[in-house]
């Protein structure tokens, strides 16, 4: 649409344009509707708007179809869904986790136990270079985690150096040990409605699964160092409704393993876990895809019921390069690395294969 310069209430000129293109519009009431920009900010008038900038006018009552990767606050808010802080026992049993301890992540935290972003700057130090490549006492600098660590760090705007941090952090803690594997930038599918063939792509940036059975495990979305302060939280919870989706034996309606059937309203709720990982820092979740979620998605309307998002701690994460938050991030990845090789043996898509 075009604006004028002059226009100071652009939300009502943005509603007497859907109200031309949208016949059935003539009589509903947007007082509640939301005008924001990309940044989740409400805008009022032109004044308030940047070049090229992207308006979003989000009906407060139907979700809007979209990818993954274009969720935001403003759709999490549409769904009810709220972050609660919990500390390390309860979000374990939230995800049905045992402290179990992982002999590969106590062998890690001892070969990482000099790292800091001190140490790591001996990369670039010319007299240093014959003993990082030859000298016992220096080994923890040819591990790959080490090296692709340092990389995100000299390189703080590529995205792909934190992906290679990730990735060799997971295969030194035996994610790809056994029947699990971790899978980059999987697309899955967001179907929104029942009948419909409204489909969005839901792309993560890794997503641990059982190859026997496809069973999707948990999900990985991280961040450019320069992009630490960029919170994908939305596109986490977006990533695991996909999943949840992917996951699922059968159609709704079809009989289960027992022979009886569900009906659309009895969806199964699952829990998830999920990690940000914005350069350095780690966030955790356990994020819930409880029924009142599935049925928003198969409805479009938005629940009128919360769900809760877990989050280990706080909004301050872990950073990788603190000793003490290293330990706590490696610990609870070998526990996760325990947890999902027996989920993947035990999932109902591997015994459906038997």
């Amino acid at each position: 649409m075009t604006l004028s310069s002059n226009t100071t209430d652009l939300k009502s000129e943005v509603i007497r344009e859907v109200r031309s293109a949208v016949p059935d519009t003539q009589q509903t009431d947007f007082t509640p509707y939301r005008l924001e920009n990309s940044s989740n900010k409400l805008v009022g008038s032109v004044t308030s708007i940047t070049a090229n900038e992207v308006l979003q006018f989000y009906t407060p009552e139907i979700l809007t179809p979209m990818s993954s990767s274009k969720w935001n606050q403003t759709v999490l808010r549409q769904l009810q869904v709220q972050i609660v802080d919990v500390k390390f026992d309860e979000f374990l049993k939230v995800l049905h986790m045992e402290n179990i301890v992982n002999p590969a992540s106590e062998s890690l935290v001892h070969e990482l136990s000099k790292l800091n972003l001190i140490t790591l700057q001996l990369y670039g130090n010319p007299n240093m270079q014959e003993d990082l490549r030859y000298n016992h006492e220096y080994a923890m600098y040819r591990l790959p985690i080490t090296k692709a660590l340092f990389l995100s760090e000299k390189y703080p705007s590529h995205e792909s150096m934190v992906d290679s941090f990730v990735l060799q952090l997971l295969q030194a803690l035996g994610f790809n040990n056994g029947m699990t594997y971790t899978v980059p930038q999987l697309r899955l599918l967001l179907k929104y409605g029942i009948d419909s063939n409204d489909f969005k792509e839901s792309i993560a940036d890794f997503v641990v699964l059982d190859v026997l059975s496809f069973h999707k495990l948990f999900i990985i979305e991280d961040k450019s160092v320069d992009n630490q302060r960029l919170d994908s939280t939305p596109q986490l919870f977006a990533e695991a409704i996909a999943m949840k989706m992917a996951n699922e034996l059968k159609p709704l309606n079809e009989s289960n393993e027992s022979g009886v059937k569900r009906k659309h309203n009895e969806e199964v709720d699952d829990t998830f876990l999920g990690v940000r990982v914005n350069g350095t820092i780690f966030h955790f979740y356990a994020i819930h895809i409880s029924p009142e979620i599935q049925q928003a998605m198969r409805s479009k309307n938005c629940p009128t019921t919360a769900t809760a998002m877990y989050r280990l701690d706080d909004e301050s994460g872990f950073n990788f390069l603190d000793n003490k938050k290293r330990e706590d991030i490696i610990r609870l990845l070998g526990i996760v690395q325990n947890h999902v090789t027996e989920t993947g043996a035990s999932s109902p898509r591997r015994k459906s294969l038997t």
